[in-house]
């Protein structure tokens, strides 16, 4: 079908530019930059325990990644100050 080939074309354009195809690192960057965004808005806000499951996946879906140190200081002083 149409779908198919809008696919195919830009899976080629990708393999043409491998440059536009953001590398896992560049992934986790943003993922864990707007979740830290927003366990700052909660905590700002009073909602601190709001965001320890937040940090928790951080901690968990990318083990040993500066990410995960950051998350886990992070859980560690929001579960202290609670």
């Amino acid at each position: 079908g149409p779908h198919f080939a809008a696919v195919k074309a830009h899976l080629e354009e990708l393999q043409a530019n491998p440059a536009s195809i953001p590398t896992a690192a560049e992934e986790m960057d943003k993922e864990c930059k707007g979740t830290m965004m927003l366990v700052d808005g909660y905590v700002k806000n009073g909602h601190g325990e709001k965001s320890l499951p937040l940090l928790a996946e951080i901690i968990k879906k990318y083990p040993g990644t500066e990410w995960a140190k950051k998350a886990a200081a992070k859980k560690a002083e929001i579960e202290k100050g609670q």
